[in-house]
Parts: structure tokens; sequence; C-alpha cells
């Protein structure tokens, strides 16, 4: 009989390659992987992600970005979608 479905994979973690991080804004949101904002009511939530979104627009300086090094300082102009 033709099988049908899903398999299940289990895989080792050591036999897993780590592969670095690309960052968006270091240490805070990752390119390409779900990152969350979460925070009581009235906290500035919806202005940090304005500020974000205006700082990848025109490839800002993030805040902080005096103690990174020149190529995790500064937005990637356009790169994310928020």
């Amino acid at each position: 009989p033709k099988e049908t479905g899903s398999r299940i994979i289990i895989k080792r973690l050591s036999d897993i390659e780590p592969v670095p991080v690309q960052w968006l804004w270091f240490p805070r949101f990752a390119l390409g992987k779900v990152s969350l904002l979460v925070g009581n009511p009235g906290v500035g939530k919806s202005f940090m992600s304005l500020d974000a979104v205006a700082r990848i627009s025109t490839g800002d300086l993030w805040p902080d970005s005096d103690n990174l090094p020149d190529d995790m300082n500064r937005a990637q102009k356009g790169s994310s979608l928020l």
C-alpha cells in the first residue's frame, strides 16, 4: 500500500550546524526571525514600533548605537517588515 501523510524526522541537536544570527538591531531584533514586543497598555509599544519603522525607512542610527560596531549601529534601510 502507498503511504500518505507526514513523517516525523528526529535529529540530535549535536547534528545541527549553528548558523550565525544577522541582526536588524543588536541584540533586540534578529533578521528573518520572529520577535515579540510586549508590555502593559500605555507603555509605548506602538511608539517604539513607529520609531523602528522610521529608522528602517531612513537608515537612521539605532538608540544606544554608540557602543555597537559600525556595521550594527545603523538600521538597514528598507530591509524589514514590522
